[in-house]
């Protein structure tokens, strides 16, 4: 987010890596490194506080507290705070001219903006007249597709390595034929999968790519057998009113099934949005105001019942939340993803140019919902060129200069 006049400037937290910066507002605190009573903490303490810090404010304290940095730099702690980290990131591209361009990147622990410049990274790669499109996210990683030429570049914004991918098998592509729910990246320290599925002649085929090889494969899925969610990636081929076309991809073995749920006593409406991810979906529905814009009255959370059938209510959001919290808009999008059963769901909104985002988490085991509007950032009349939500970026990253 660029600073405005009641803001100020941002801070810069550095990466290993020389072409990329992190700037957030507001300032953090500032550290004494000359203070030792930290460091007088039992070791077992301190790591347990450390591992409970958002990734950027560890950055801050590995840079301002000198006796902390070789615990934070060592690969066993940045091995187990990958493991253990249970931030989120939301991704939010703005199109601009790539020499000033830059991700405004949300964390839900910090609950805060923060601004990376991308220009250093993706410079390289990508001609400066190029339009560019945030397809996916997955840790660090980030994947951008270019609308002239029709290619896919992906970049790591901790190490600053960049890699343009090789033409898939369907070649050069328009952003505007990328699909959000169709899509996927699996990232882990230094290598990344990315994974779409498309309907062709009524076939719905998942094309994979893989960064450690190089090389696309593609996978014909198949009539489901025993369906299971887990380990599988869930992306949608295809979905019209009623009728949804998913696609269960167990990386490991390299199959795929077809899934064609049904809804069972559901009644549709051109006035709901329809937000996939994971093999799941959230359905908001909405009551309009005449020319004055809409307003939420209803959030579903669906999930795919016993064998992949059917779709099956899972959950609603209270409408006492939903009457203090909504807001009125003109039109709306999102993405949505599921983890360890938190189903979690940014939506963006729109009321004649203004910009509202709204981040929405239901946790199935305990039956909670929670609704964060985010503070605003640098979005004033711009246009919104791709949202994703990723884990945490990966401490084991920093030292890695190529994927």
């Amino acid at each position: 987010m660029e600073s405005d006049q009641n803001s100020g400037p941002f801070c810069h937290i550095p990466f290993e890596s020389s072409n990329c910066r992190l700037k957030f507002w507001p300032h953090p605190p500032s550290a004494d490194e000359n203070s030792s009573e930290i460091c007088q903490i039992p070791g077992e303490i301190l790591q347990s506080i450390l591992l409970r810090l958002p990734f950027s404010d560890l950055l801050i304290t590995r840079s301002t507290c000198k006796c902390l940095a070789g615990e934070i730099s060592g690969q066993e702690f940045r091995s187990l705070y990958d493991k253990t980290s249970q931030e989120n990131w939301l991704y939010l591209y703005k199109k601009k001219p790539l020499k000033t361009s830059s991700i405004l990147a949300y964390s839900d622990m910090c609950r805060r903006w923060f601004k990376i410049p991308i220009a250093g990274i993706f410079a390289s790669a990508i001609n400066s007249g190029e339009d560019l499109y945030l397809l996916a996210a997955s840790k660090g990683f980030v994947l951008f597709a270019l609308n002239r030429g029709g290619e896919l570049v992906a970049g790591n914004l901790v190490s600053g390595a960049v890699k343009k991918i090789p033409a898939g098998p369907l070649g050069p592509r328009r952003t505007c034929t990328w699909r959000r729910y169709g899509l996927t990246m699996v990232a882990g320290t230094s290598s990344f999968e990315f994974l779409f599925a498309e309907s062709i002649g009524g076939q719905p085929v998942v094309f994979v790519y893989n960064s450690e090889t190089e090389s696309w494969r593609v996978i014909i899925a198949k009539p489901f057998g025993n369906f299971s969610a887990r380990k599988r990636e869930i992306l949608s081929a295809s979905h019209v009113g009623e009728h949804s076309t998913l696609v269960s991809i167990d990386r490991e073995s390299d199959m795929a099934s077809i899934l064609r749920p049904k809804f069972e006593g559901k009644i549709f409406s051109v006035y709901e949005t329809h937000v996939f991810g994971d093999g799941w979906m959230m359905v908001v529905k909405s009551e309009g105001f005449g020319t004055c814009g809409r307003v939420m009255t209803h959030v579903e959370i669906w999930g795919l019942g016993l064998g992949g059938e059917r779709w099956e209510l899972r959950g609603q959001a209270p409408r006492e939340m939903l009457e203090r919290e909504s807001r009125v808009y003109d039109v709306m999008m999102g993405c949505l993803e599921e983890r360890e059963s938190v189903i979690r769901a940014v939506l963006v909104s729109n009321l004649k140019g203004k910009w509202d985002m709204v981040w929405v988490c239901f946790d199935m085991m305990r039956e909670k919902w929670e609704f964060n509007f985010l503070p605003q950032c640098d979005m004033e009349g711009g246009n919104i060129a791709g949202i994703a939500i990723s884990s945490s970026l990966p401490l084991m990253s920093l030292n890695s200069q190529r994927f």
